[in-house]
């Protein structure tokens, strides 16, 4: 069953490219059409020196975290471990996350990528602490990654705008800052994790 699915699903992929591929020169020769779609799907599929840096942070990490439920509030201070991984070619950077979080296990798994049909970072979060999947872009400016997306509010039962940023300090160590609206609507920080590499 789950092989079938994979088929359709893989079929219907391809046929959707290639309905897009052909919407952009419908009286072109089948033949040229074919060789602009599979050279423009090589393009598309080849990583970037974007996708170069990501993979820099391969290998594992610790994690030292702050948290802070609302301004003004001492933050909650907890610790974890990551490890990162380039998959599929080195087109994704894979993140496992293991920690504790009030005395319970906590568990999450992220995605980043650069898209290069947006031009731009997008990345994904899972954790065992939720059932949604957190999802955001950004850009890079001056050496810093600003990802905009929503995050859950749990207290109000629903998703919020977010603002999170990446920045690299050096090889062996990365800082990452999350961000949201306080009561007086202004950006207040609710997250920083500093990444140190394990040597």
């Amino acid at each position: 069953m789950r092989l079938r699915t994979f088929i359709v699903g893989f079929a219907c992929g391809c046929t959707a490219m290639g309905f897009a591929a052909m919407t952009l020169a419908p009286k072109q020769d089948p033949a040229d059409m074919e060789k602009m779609f599979m050279e423009a799907m090589e393009k598309y599929a080849t990583p970037a020196k974007q996708h170069a840096e990501l993979a820099k942070r391969e290998g594992e990490w610790t994690a030292d975290l702050k948290m802070w439920m609302a301004p003004g509030m001492p933050p909650e201070i907890m610790s974890g471990q990551a490890s990162f991984k380039t998959i599929m070619g080195g087109r994704f950077l894979h993140q496992d996350y293991t920690g504790e979080y009030n005395g319970m296990p906590f568990e999450g798994a992220g995605l980043t990528a650069y898209d290069r049909i947006k031009k731009t970072y997008v990345n994904v979060w899972i954790d065992n602490m939720g059932t949604g999947i957190a999802y955001s872009e950004g850009k890079m400016k001056d050496g810093v990654v600003t990802y905009v997306g929503e995050m859950p509010d749990i207290m109000q039962g629903k998703y919020i705008p977010s603002r999170t940023t990446e920045r690299i300090v050096d090889e062996n160590t990365f800082v990452v800052e999350m961000y949201t609206a306080g009561p007086d609507g202004k950006d207040f920080m609710t997250m920083e994790i500093t990444y140190k590499r394990i040597e």
